[in-house]
């Protein structure tokens, strides 16, 4: 089968991105031809190992998502700067003509991460045979937050008008958990695929001295206790929640924090910590390889995950490390975890509860490896790589429409 599949970008090494390159390379394994097509790409920042291993065509300039802001590159409508809508839509409809003659080959178009989806509008135009797929992370941002009084009587009903005209020449709906299959049935009416995303099961084996070695890289000391969060430093991601809880456990002086990524919250983040006279307590990653990414979880004594929204990929990651996470209750990946099994849930909106999971594996070693243990082979079990390629592959092939 030829396969394309659409991301809005490779620039960041994020979930989303890991999980359409990894979709890619699996179905790949399986014999599948498969191409990704994306409007910007940074081969040496965004995952290069797995880019190096597959086909991907830039078309730069049409379609770019930037902190909930769809962001013009090449295409300058000034006039047309209040309605949002018609640059999307004219947006989408460049970059799917700078991809039209190539993709017209393919048998399905798997579109990942917002506004990609909305190529399915001329792609169907054109080619209504070809089958189109969306794997819905996420919902547009319009119908998740707040909109100022001129984006909700002027920008949102037309962005809304063209959204779900969009969405009904998708063949196929695919979700993570139910918090987004019940956002779609609430938003489109239409009924969703859920998914459970895969991860990475076979870890290099790092040695006590390579994590020990790694431990004073960064700083640490030998007995320090390493807590970490790998995520966009993004509102909705709740990093500065991690910086506030450390301020909880004041009186643990050698519990320590990673923070890995980048975002609008960057230099926020890094004015709490000064403020809060934290430059020992708190280093700040950005960038890393994926050898680096698991030197690091292995390094960690406990993972904090507590974004509000959907699924929570870097969570799994860390579990399939034999890592506890503490996992916010309002996040996806929580449904498919059991509480104080294979991890902690918490409330990831109250640094003091945060705290209260740290504070506890502080001071109950004995947990780290019983609820490590039982979260590794949760993971081994129920989500790989395979199985979201095999399930994902089964709806490209299965009936065209509800």
């Amino acid at each position: 089968m030829k396969i394309a599949i659409l991301q809005t970008s490779l620039v960041e090494p994020t979930g989303g991105e890991r999980q359409s390159l990894m979709l890619a390379l699996e179905l790949q394994k399986q014999g599948h031809e498969v191409t990704i097509f994306t409007q910007s790409v940074n081969r040496t920042k965004c995952f290069p190992e797995l880019q190096n291993r597959l086909k991907i065509v830039a078309c730069s300039g049409a379609i770019s998502s930037l902190e909930g802001k769809v962001v013009v590159r090449r295409w300058n409508f000034k006039f047309l700067y209040l309605f949002r809508y018609y640059k999307n839509f004219l947006q989408a409809k460049a970059f799917y003509s700078g991809i039209r003659e190539t993709i017209a080959s393919f048998d399905v178009v798997n579109f990942h991460n917002y506004p990609m989806e909305w190529v399915a509008f001329f792609l169907k135009r054109d080619f209504p045979e070809k089958k189109a797929v969306w794997m819905c992370n996420e919902p547009p941002f319009w119908y998740l937050t707040p909109q100022s009084w001129l984006s909700k009587w002027l920008n949102y009903p037309l962005f809304r008008y063209f959204d779900k005209a969009c969405i009904k020449r998708i063949d196929k709906l695919v979700v993570l958990d139910e918090l987004n299959r019940k956002r779609v049935s609430d938003i489109y009416g239409r009924s969703a695929e859920l998914i459970r995303s895969g991860v990475e099961t076979k870890i290099h084996p790092w040695s006590p001295e390579d994590i020990s070695r790694y431990k004073r890289e960064l700083g640490f000391k030998e007995n320090d206790f390493i807590i970490l969060f790998v995520a966009t430093f993004a509102m909705y991601k709740r990093p500065d929640k991690v910086v506030l809880s450390l301020m909880e456990l004041v009186e643990k002086k050698n519990i320590k924090a990673v923070l890995v990524g980048t975002g609008e919250m960057e230099d926020e983040l890094h004015r709490m910590v000064e403020d809060s006279n934290l430059e020992q307590r708190v280093v700040f990653l950005k960038h890393l390889s994926e050898n680096t990414l698991s030197k690091l979880y292995s390094m960690a004594d406990t993972f904090v995950f507590p974004a509000n929204q959907t699924w929570g990929l870097s969570a799994i990651e860390a579990m399939a490390h034999g890592k506890p996470v503490l996992i916010s209750r309002d996040s996806g990946v929580s449904e498919v975890v059991r509480d104080n099994d294979n991890a902690l849930l918490i409330n990831g909106s109250d640094p003091r509860d945060i705290a209260r999971g740290i504070r506890f594996l502080y001071e109950n070693r004995q947990e780290i490896i019983r609820i490590g243990e039982s979260a590794r082979k949760f993971v081994i079990e129920n989500l790989s790589w395979e199985n979201y390629a095999l399930n994902m592959l089964s709806q490209f092939r299965g009936d065209v429409k509800e």
